[in-house]
């Protein structure tokens, strides 16, 4: 496997599809690189590369799918030790994150083209963050008795919802909630926590996604 490196080092993260046998995100501390592939009798790893912009723009960053260079939004915050990670702290939890399945609105967009399992979103879909509760970090349907955060908005932020294996094997309560990759708002404002990108480049990610595929999080 060759790798090109150019320019300069800043923080990165990264995002990785199939991570057990290909599609991998790879971390190094460079601006970018290209594209490369690495074979053997049973494997084929592909590697795509994210770089996320140093402080103050730690918010921010880019994704590399195929031949495609592509920006993205990370939390608010930026990241933190998956440890550390506390409910509302606007910070994006280092670690690598299995897909668990991945919501649509069937109202919106059709189903995404994918081997991921895909669950049509309804109406009184929602998720728990309420650290108090025994449904924490799960989903549920509305109206329901604790806290709780609707996943059929107004806006297009959760058109597509990739739901990450975060906090969930077990449940830590109040180590956060709801942490996904999904459509980015517009300007790429930071996230909650989550990884969000334009909706061509989410339903891009899921075409090229494997059933055991997971994203990570990662910085330099």
């Amino acid at each position: 496997m060759q790798l090109k490196l150019f320019g300069q080092s800043f923080a990165q993260f990264i995002v990785v599809i199939n991570y057990k046998q290909g599609f991998l995100l790879h971390h190094i501390p460079v601006t970018y690189f290209s594209l490369s592939f690495a074979n053997n009798s049973d494997e084929m790893v592909k590697i795509f590369t994210a770089t996320a912009h140093d402080i103050p723009e730690q918010n921010r960053g880019e994704v590399v799918l195929n031949q495609h260079r592509v920006r993205c939004a990370l939390g608010k915050e930026g990241v933190i030790a998956a440890e550390r990670k506390r409910e509302g702290d606007l910070r994006s939890p280092l670690g690598v994150w299995p897909v668990r399945f991945v919501y649509y609105r069937p109202d919106r967009t059709p189903a995404p083209k994918t081997v991921l399992p895909l669950v049509a979103l309804t109406p009184d879909d929602g998720w728990c963050d309420d650290a108090m509760d025994e449904a924490y970090n799960q989903p549920v349907k509305l109206p329901y008795k604790a806290r709780t955060e609707s996943l059929w908005r107004e806006d297009h932020v959760y058109d597509v919802i990739i739901v990450l294996g975060y906090n969930d094997d077990p449940v830590v309560p109040g180590h956060g909630s709801a942490i996904f990759a999904h459509v980015a708002r517009e300007g790429y404002v930071g996230t909650e926590g989550c990884v969000a990108m334009k909706i061509k480049d989410v339903l891009m990610l899921l075409e090229l996604a494997e059933p055991d595929s997971a994203i990570e999080i990662k910085s330099a």
